[in-house]
Protein backbone atom coordinates (compact mmCIF):
# COMPACT_ATOMS: atom_id res chain seq x y z
CA UNK A 1 0.00 0.00 0.00
CA UNK A 2 1.12 3.35 -1.31
CA UNK A 3 2.68 5.41 1.90
CA UNK A 4 0.85 8.90 2.42
CA UNK A 5 -2.13 7.61 0.49
CA UNK A 6 -5.46 9.98 0.46
CA UNK A 7 -5.78 13.32 2.43
CA UNK A 8 -8.80 11.91 3.26
CA UNK A 9 -10.45 12.04 -0.23
CA UNK A 10 -12.93 9.52 1.21
CA UNK A 11 -13.65 11.13 3.84
CA UNK A 12 -14.29 14.51 2.44
CA UNK A 13 -17.27 12.55 0.46
CA UNK A 14 -18.79 10.72 3.50
CA UNK A 15 -17.76 7.53 2.31
CA UNK A 16 -18.46 5.35 5.99
CA UNK A 17 -18.54 1.42 6.25
CA UNK A 18 -22.03 -0.13 5.37
CA UNK A 19 -21.05 -2.18 8.85
CA UNK A 20 -23.57 -0.18 10.69
CA UNK A 21 -27.02 0.67 10.03
CA UNK A 22 -28.32 3.90 10.13
CA UNK A 23 -31.82 5.84 10.54
CA UNK A 24 -33.85 4.55 8.03
CA UNK A 25 -32.11 1.76 6.95
CA UNK A 26 -33.83 -1.93 7.51
CA UNK A 27 -33.09 -4.72 9.60
CA UNK A 28 -30.29 -6.32 7.68
CA UNK A 29 -30.73 -9.72 9.62
CA UNK A 30 -34.34 -9.64 8.34
CA UNK A 31 -34.21 -9.43 4.26
CA UNK A 32 -37.08 -8.82 2.33
CA UNK A 33 -39.21 -10.91 0.82
CA UNK A 34 -37.50 -12.56 -2.10
CA UNK A 35 -35.50 -15.42 -3.61
CA UNK A 36 -32.36 -16.08 -2.24
CA UNK A 37 -31.71 -17.41 -5.95
CA UNK A 38 -32.67 -13.82 -7.11
CA UNK A 39 -30.20 -12.19 -5.15
CA UNK A 40 -27.38 -14.05 -6.35
CA UNK A 41 -28.70 -13.75 -10.17
CA UNK A 42 -28.52 -9.78 -8.99
CA UNK A 43 -24.68 -10.12 -8.10
CA UNK A 44 -23.44 -12.50 -10.62
CA UNK A 45 -25.17 -10.01 -12.94
CA UNK A 46 -24.00 -6.62 -11.70
CA UNK A 47 -20.17 -8.15 -11.42
CA UNK A 48 -20.42 -9.62 -15.11
CA UNK A 49 -22.28 -7.12 -16.80
CA UNK A 50 -21.84 -4.20 -15.27
CA UNK A 51 -18.27 -3.71 -13.14
CA UNK A 52 -16.21 -5.69 -15.19
CA UNK A 53 -16.78 -4.53 -18.33
CA UNK A 54 -16.67 -1.01 -17.05
CA UNK A 55 -13.42 -1.29 -15.92
CA UNK A 56 -11.96 -3.10 -19.18
CA UNK A 57 -13.16 -0.10 -20.48
CA UNK A 58 -11.48 1.96 -18.13
CA UNK A 59 -8.04 0.08 -18.75
CA UNK A 60 -8.52 0.34 -22.50
CA UNK A 61 -9.15 4.20 -22.39
CA UNK A 62 -6.23 4.99 -19.83
CA UNK A 63 -3.73 3.26 -22.00
CA UNK A 64 -4.81 5.25 -24.97
CA UNK A 65 -4.35 7.88 -22.72
CA UNK A 66 -0.80 6.96 -21.57
CA UNK A 67 0.24 6.88 -25.14
CA UNK A 68 -0.97 9.93 -26.50
CA UNK A 69 0.37 11.95 -23.51
CA UNK A 70 3.46 10.51 -24.10
CA UNK A 71 3.24 11.75 -27.53
CA UNK A 72 2.62 15.26 -26.04
CA UNK A 73 5.49 14.85 -24.15
CA UNK A 74 7.98 14.03 -26.92
CA UNK A 75 6.47 17.61 -29.14
CA UNK A 76 5.55 19.87 -25.86
CA UNK A 77 4.54 22.22 -28.20
CA UNK A 78 3.27 20.59 -31.21
CA UNK A 79 -0.67 21.43 -30.77
CA UNK A 80 -2.08 18.72 -32.52
CA UNK A 81 -0.39 16.31 -30.50
CA UNK A 82 -1.90 18.29 -27.12
CA UNK A 83 -5.31 17.90 -28.71
CA UNK A 84 -4.96 14.53 -28.75
CA UNK A 85 -3.77 13.97 -25.51
CA UNK A 86 -6.55 15.98 -24.41
CA UNK A 87 -9.40 14.25 -26.52
CA UNK A 88 -8.06 11.09 -25.44
CA UNK A 89 -8.51 12.66 -21.66
CA UNK A 90 -12.35 13.26 -22.50
CA UNK A 91 -12.69 9.82 -23.11
CA UNK A 92 -10.64 8.02 -20.35
CA UNK A 93 -12.20 10.54 -17.45
CA UNK A 94 -15.41 9.40 -18.68
CA UNK A 95 -14.77 6.01 -18.39
CA UNK A 96 -13.79 6.76 -15.02
CA UNK A 97 -16.52 8.33 -13.92
CA UNK A 98 -18.87 5.46 -14.54
CA UNK A 99 -16.54 3.34 -12.67
CA UNK A 100 -17.34 6.01 -9.48
CA UNK A 101 -20.46 4.47 -8.84
CA UNK A 102 -18.53 1.11 -8.31
CA UNK A 103 -16.29 2.06 -5.89
CA UNK A 104 -16.39 -1.04 -3.22
CA UNK A 105 -13.91 -3.80 -2.88
CA UNK A 106 -10.45 -2.93 -4.08
CA UNK A 107 -11.51 0.48 -5.65
CA UNK A 108 -12.77 1.66 -2.40
CA UNK A 109 -11.45 2.94 1.33
CA UNK A 110 -9.53 -0.38 3.37
CA UNK A 111 -11.49 1.47 6.19
CA UNK A 112 -15.20 1.54 4.66
CA UNK A 113 -15.26 -1.80 2.25
CA UNK A 114 -13.85 -5.47 2.94
CA UNK A 115 -11.29 -6.20 0.51
CA UNK A 116 -10.68 -2.22 0.39
CA UNK A 117 -7.70 -1.09 -1.31
CA UNK A 118 -8.04 2.39 -2.06
CA UNK A 119 -7.59 1.98 -5.71
CA UNK A 120 -10.18 4.63 -6.48
CA UNK A 121 -8.13 7.22 -4.57
CA UNK A 122 -4.89 6.88 -6.57
CA UNK A 123 -7.06 7.27 -9.89
CA UNK A 124 -8.85 10.14 -8.85
CA UNK A 125 -8.46 12.07 -5.48
CA UNK A 126 -11.10 14.62 -5.99
CA UNK A 127 -12.66 16.18 -4.03
CA UNK A 128 -9.26 16.70 -1.89
CA UNK A 129 -7.50 18.40 -5.26
CA UNK A 130 -4.71 20.90 -5.55
CA UNK A 131 -3.41 22.93 -8.51
CA UNK A 132 -0.52 24.59 -6.50
CA UNK A 133 0.82 21.55 -5.28
CA UNK A 134 0.89 20.51 -9.02
CA UNK A 135 2.75 23.84 -9.69
CA UNK A 136 4.88 23.26 -6.71
CA UNK A 137 6.15 19.66 -7.89
CA UNK A 138 6.79 21.39 -11.45
CA UNK A 139 9.10 23.68 -10.30
CA UNK A 140 10.57 20.53 -8.09
CA UNK A 141 11.00 19.06 -11.68
CA UNK A 142 10.68 15.55 -9.65
CA UNK A 143 8.11 13.81 -10.72
CA UNK A 144 10.17 11.17 -12.53
CA UNK A 145 12.05 9.52 -9.71
CA UNK A 146 11.25 5.75 -8.14
CA UNK A 147 9.65 6.85 -5.47
CA UNK A 148 7.03 10.09 -6.50
CA UNK A 149 4.55 8.08 -6.00
CA UNK A 150 5.03 6.55 -2.98
CA UNK A 151 5.86 9.69 -1.10
CA UNK A 152 3.65 12.38 -2.06
CA UNK A 153 -0.19 13.02 -1.07
CA UNK A 154 -2.64 11.67 -3.90
CA UNK A 155 -3.39 15.25 -4.82
CA UNK A 156 -0.20 15.58 -7.41
CA UNK A 157 -1.18 12.87 -9.50
CA UNK A 158 -4.29 10.76 -10.92
CA UNK A 159 -6.81 12.24 -13.26
CA UNK A 160 -6.98 15.51 -11.05
CA UNK A 161 -3.70 16.84 -11.61
CA UNK A 162 -3.74 15.45 -15.27
CA UNK A 163 -6.45 17.85 -16.01
CA UNK A 164 -4.95 20.67 -14.89
CA UNK A 165 -1.47 19.72 -16.78
CA UNK A 166 -3.30 19.17 -19.77
CA UNK A 167 -5.95 22.04 -19.84
CA UNK A 168 -3.68 25.12 -17.99
CA UNK A 169 -2.51 27.53 -20.05
CA UNK A 170 -0.31 30.95 -19.40
CA UNK A 171 3.25 31.08 -17.64
CA UNK A 172 0.62 32.01 -13.70
CA UNK A 173 0.62 29.73 -10.98
CA UNK A 174 -2.23 28.73 -8.91
CA UNK A 175 0.02 29.48 -5.75
CA UNK A 176 -0.36 32.55 -3.85
CA UNK A 177 2.47 35.11 -3.66
CA UNK A 178 3.48 34.05 -0.10
CA UNK A 179 4.16 30.34 -1.43
CA UNK A 180 7.66 29.61 -2.01
CA UNK A 181 7.89 28.82 -5.43
CA UNK A 182 6.50 32.71 -5.73
CA UNK A 183 8.23 34.44 -2.61
CA UNK A 184 11.68 32.50 -3.54
CA UNK A 185 11.44 33.31 -7.19
CA UNK A 186 11.77 29.76 -8.30
CA UNK A 187 8.74 29.72 -10.38
CA UNK A 188 9.92 33.41 -12.59
CA UNK A 189 13.56 31.79 -13.07
CA UNK A 190 11.65 28.30 -14.56
CA UNK A 191 9.07 30.15 -16.78
CA UNK A 192 12.14 32.96 -17.87
CA UNK A 193 13.59 29.87 -19.99
CA UNK A 194 11.67 29.92 -23.01
CA UNK A 195 9.80 26.83 -23.42
CA UNK A 196 10.84 25.00 -20.17
CA UNK A 197 7.23 24.89 -18.50
CA UNK A 198 5.44 23.28 -21.29
CA UNK A 199 8.09 20.80 -21.68
CA UNK A 200 7.72 20.24 -17.92
CA UNK A 201 4.30 20.08 -17.81
CA UNK A 202 4.13 17.90 -21.00
CA UNK A 203 6.87 15.44 -19.29
CA UNK A 204 4.89 15.07 -15.99
CA UNK A 205 1.61 14.44 -17.57
CA UNK A 206 3.26 11.67 -19.37
CA UNK A 207 4.43 10.07 -15.81
CA UNK A 208 1.19 11.05 -14.18
CA UNK A 209 -0.58 9.11 -17.64
CA UNK A 210 1.46 6.07 -17.08
CA UNK A 211 0.80 5.70 -13.41
CA UNK A 212 -3.03 6.68 -14.18
CA UNK A 213 -2.82 3.28 -16.55
CA UNK A 214 -0.84 1.44 -14.53
CA UNK A 215 -3.54 1.76 -11.31
CA UNK A 216 -6.42 1.08 -14.07
CA UNK A 217 -4.86 -2.22 -14.81
CA UNK A 218 -4.48 -2.68 -10.97
CA UNK A 219 -7.72 -2.28 -10.03
CA UNK A 220 -9.27 -4.51 -12.78
CA UNK A 221 -6.82 -7.33 -12.08
CA UNK A 222 -8.16 -7.28 -8.10
CA UNK A 223 -11.12 -7.50 -9.04
CA UNK A 224 -10.56 -10.25 -11.76
CA UNK A 225 -8.41 -12.59 -9.42
CA UNK A 226 -10.59 -12.84 -6.95
CA UNK A 227 -12.69 -10.05 -5.63
CA UNK A 228 -15.46 -10.97 -8.47
CA UNK A 229 -15.72 -14.46 -7.14
CA UNK A 230 -16.14 -13.19 -4.02
CA UNK A 231 -19.07 -11.06 -4.75
CA UNK A 232 -21.02 -13.09 -6.45
CA UNK A 233 -20.27 -16.47 -3.85
CA UNK A 234 -21.28 -14.50 -1.26
CA UNK A 235 -22.43 -16.64 1.85
CA UNK A 236 -19.88 -19.11 1.00
CA UNK A 237 -16.95 -19.95 2.86
CA UNK A 238 -14.72 -18.84 0.18
CA UNK A 239 -16.44 -15.12 0.40
CA UNK A 240 -15.30 -12.44 2.98
CA UNK A 241 -19.03 -11.97 2.89
CA UNK A 242 -20.92 -13.53 5.33
CA UNK A 243 -23.90 -13.32 3.40
CA UNK A 244 -25.95 -12.28 -0.21
CA UNK A 245 -27.17 -9.53 1.70
CA UNK A 246 -23.72 -7.80 3.00
CA UNK A 247 -22.42 -7.92 -0.52
CA UNK A 248 -25.76 -6.00 -1.94
CA UNK A 249 -25.14 -3.43 1.17
CA UNK A 250 -21.80 -3.01 -0.45
CA UNK A 251 -23.14 -2.38 -3.82
CA UNK A 252 -25.57 0.11 -2.32
CA UNK A 253 -22.81 2.07 -0.84
CA UNK A 254 -21.37 2.13 -3.85
CA UNK A 255 -24.40 3.42 -5.67
CA UNK A 256 -24.97 5.95 -2.93
CA UNK A 257 -22.29 8.05 -4.62
CA UNK A 258 -25.50 9.42 -6.69
CA UNK A 259 -26.30 11.04 -3.24
CA UNK A 260 -23.55 12.04 -1.27
CA UNK A 261 -21.40 13.29 -4.40
CA UNK A 262 -23.21 13.60 -7.52
CA UNK A 263 -26.13 15.28 -6.17
CA UNK A 264 -24.80 17.90 -3.24
CA UNK A 265 -20.90 18.02 -3.95
CA UNK A 266 -21.11 18.33 -7.89
CA UNK A 267 -23.98 19.80 -8.13
CA UNK A 268 -25.36 21.43 -5.11
CA UNK A 269 -22.50 22.77 -4.13
CA UNK A 270 -21.97 24.65 -6.93
CA UNK A 271 -25.23 25.82 -7.61
CA UNK A 272 -25.32 27.32 -3.89
CA UNK A 273 -28.07 24.55 -2.83
CA UNK A 274 -25.85 23.22 0.03
CA UNK A 275 -24.36 24.82 2.79
CA UNK A 276 -20.83 24.66 0.91
CA UNK A 277 -22.08 27.88 -1.01
CA UNK A 278 -23.54 30.85 0.53
CA UNK A 279 -24.08 32.61 -2.61
CA UNK A 280 -26.06 32.12 -5.29
CA UNK A 281 -23.78 30.38 -7.10
CA UNK A 282 -20.05 28.99 -6.77
CA UNK A 283 -18.48 28.37 -9.82
CA UNK A 284 -15.03 28.03 -8.37
CA UNK A 285 -15.57 25.05 -6.57
CA UNK A 286 -16.67 22.68 -9.69
CA UNK A 287 -15.50 19.68 -10.06
CA UNK A 288 -14.11 20.09 -13.71
CA UNK A 289 -12.46 23.64 -13.21
CA UNK A 290 -9.93 23.41 -16.52
CA UNK A 291 -11.16 20.90 -19.15
CA UNK A 292 -15.08 22.17 -18.84
CA UNK A 293 -16.09 18.65 -18.41
CA UNK A 294 -18.52 18.74 -15.10
CA UNK A 295 -21.57 18.08 -16.77
CA UNK A 296 -19.86 15.57 -18.81
CA UNK A 297 -18.96 13.77 -15.73
CA UNK A 298 -22.26 13.78 -14.31
CA UNK A 299 -23.96 12.44 -17.29
CA UNK A 300 -21.12 9.50 -16.94
CA UNK A 301 -21.78 8.96 -13.08
CA UNK A 302 -25.57 8.30 -14.34
CA UNK A 303 -24.76 5.76 -16.67
CA UNK A 304 -22.46 4.67 -14.12
CA UNK A 305 -25.43 4.28 -11.44
CA UNK A 306 -28.00 2.63 -14.56
CA UNK A 307 -25.49 -0.11 -15.39
CA UNK A 308 -25.75 -1.18 -11.51
CA UNK A 309 -29.04 -0.87 -11.17
CA UNK A 310 -30.22 -2.73 -14.14
CA UNK A 311 -27.39 -5.12 -13.89
CA UNK A 312 -25.95 -4.57 -17.37
CA UNK A 313 -26.53 -2.16 -20.21
CA UNK A 314 -30.14 -2.08 -20.56
CA UNK A 315 -33.26 -3.92 -18.42
CA UNK A 316 -33.68 -6.36 -20.63
CA UNK A 317 -30.28 -7.66 -20.32
CA UNK A 318 -28.95 -7.51 -16.98
CA UNK A 319 -30.73 -8.62 -13.45
CA UNK A 320 -30.26 -4.91 -11.31
CA UNK A 321 -31.85 -4.07 -8.58
CA UNK A 322 -34.63 -2.85 -9.89
CA UNK A 323 -35.01 -6.60 -10.82
CA UNK A 324 -34.62 -7.82 -7.00
CA UNK A 325 -37.16 -5.06 -6.21
CA UNK A 326 -39.77 -6.61 -8.58
CA UNK A 327 -38.42 -9.99 -6.74
CA UNK A 328 -39.82 -8.51 -3.72
CA UNK A 329 -42.72 -7.03 -4.68
CA UNK A 330 -42.12 -3.79 -5.31
CA UNK A 331 -43.05 -3.66 -8.74
CA UNK A 332 -44.24 -0.01 -9.04
CA UNK A 333 -40.96 1.31 -7.06
CA UNK A 334 -38.76 -0.20 -9.54
CA UNK A 335 -40.67 1.60 -12.42
CA UNK A 336 -40.56 5.22 -10.80
CA UNK A 337 -36.99 5.01 -10.10
CA UNK A 338 -36.25 3.40 -13.91
CA UNK A 339 -38.45 6.40 -14.96
CA UNK A 340 -36.06 8.94 -12.70
CA UNK A 341 -33.37 7.54 -14.12
CA UNK A 342 -33.85 8.12 -17.33
CA UNK A 343 -35.34 11.94 -16.82
CA UNK A 344 -32.11 12.30 -15.35
CA UNK A 345 -30.15 11.19 -18.31
CA UNK A 346 -32.21 13.28 -20.31
CA UNK A 347 -31.69 16.46 -18.01
CA UNK A 348 -27.65 15.84 -18.18
CA UNK A 349 -28.04 15.39 -21.66
CA UNK A 350 -30.02 18.69 -22.44
CA UNK A 351 -27.54 20.66 -20.30
CA UNK A 352 -24.35 22.08 -22.38
CA UNK A 353 -21.38 24.26 -21.70
CA UNK A 354 -18.79 24.21 -18.87
CA UNK A 355 -20.88 23.93 -15.73
CA UNK A 356 -19.51 27.09 -14.24
CA UNK A 357 -20.75 29.25 -16.90
CA UNK A 358 -24.31 27.78 -16.67
CA UNK A 359 -24.88 27.74 -12.89
CA UNK A 360 -28.29 29.70 -12.89
CA UNK A 361 -29.30 28.30 -16.33
CA UNK A 362 -32.44 26.79 -15.84
CA UNK A 363 -31.28 23.44 -18.13
CA UNK A 364 -28.55 22.75 -15.63
CA UNK A 365 -30.22 23.72 -12.51
CA UNK A 366 -32.64 20.95 -14.08
CA UNK A 367 -30.12 18.73 -13.64
CA UNK A 368 -29.55 18.90 -9.73
CA UNK A 369 -33.87 18.69 -9.74
CA UNK A 370 -33.81 15.74 -11.55
CA UNK A 371 -31.12 13.52 -10.04
CA UNK A 372 -32.52 14.87 -6.54
CA UNK A 373 -35.93 13.19 -7.51
CA UNK A 374 -34.18 9.59 -7.80
CA UNK A 375 -31.60 10.12 -5.23
CA UNK A 376 -35.12 10.63 -2.92
CA UNK A 377 -36.21 7.39 -3.57
CA UNK A 378 -32.87 5.97 -2.97
CA UNK A 379 -32.59 6.79 -0.01
CA UNK A 380 -36.03 6.60 1.51
CA UNK A 381 -38.61 4.23 0.07
CA UNK A 382 -35.30 1.96 -1.79
CA UNK A 383 -33.79 1.31 1.60
CA UNK A 384 -36.69 0.24 3.11
CA UNK A 385 -38.03 -2.44 0.07
CA UNK A 386 -34.55 -4.38 -0.26
CA UNK A 387 -33.59 -3.52 3.66
CA UNK A 388 -30.40 -1.92 2.69
CA UNK A 389 -28.14 -0.40 5.20
CA UNK A 390 -27.50 3.34 5.04
CA UNK A 391 -24.20 5.03 4.97
CA UNK A 392 -23.75 6.82 7.75
CA UNK A 393 -23.80 10.34 6.54
CA UNK A 394 -26.85 9.88 4.61
CA UNK A 395 -28.64 8.54 7.82
CA UNK A 396 -28.82 12.09 9.18
CA UNK A 397 -29.65 13.71 5.76
CA UNK A 398 -33.29 13.92 4.94
CA UNK A 399 -33.37 16.91 2.24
Amino acid sequence: MRALRGIAAVLALGVTACSESGDGGGDNDNPPDGSTSARQQFLTSVVDSAILPSLAALVTETAKLRDATAAWSSAPTDAAALAAAREAFVTASAALQRTELMQMGPGGSADSFLGGEGIREELYSWPVVSACRVDQETVKNEFAAPDFFTTRLTNVYGLDALEYLLYVEGEDNACPASQTINASGSWRMMVQTAGTLIQRRAAYAAVVSAQLASDAERLDQAWRQSFAAEVKDAGEDSSRFGSTQDAIDSLFAAIFYLERAVKDTKLGSPMGITAACMTSSCPDIVESRHAGLSLEWVRANLEGFELVFLGGATAEAGFGFDDLLVDAGFDTLATTMRDELVAAKAAANDASGPMQDTLEVPSTRAVHTSVDALARNLKTQFVSALALRVPNEGAADND
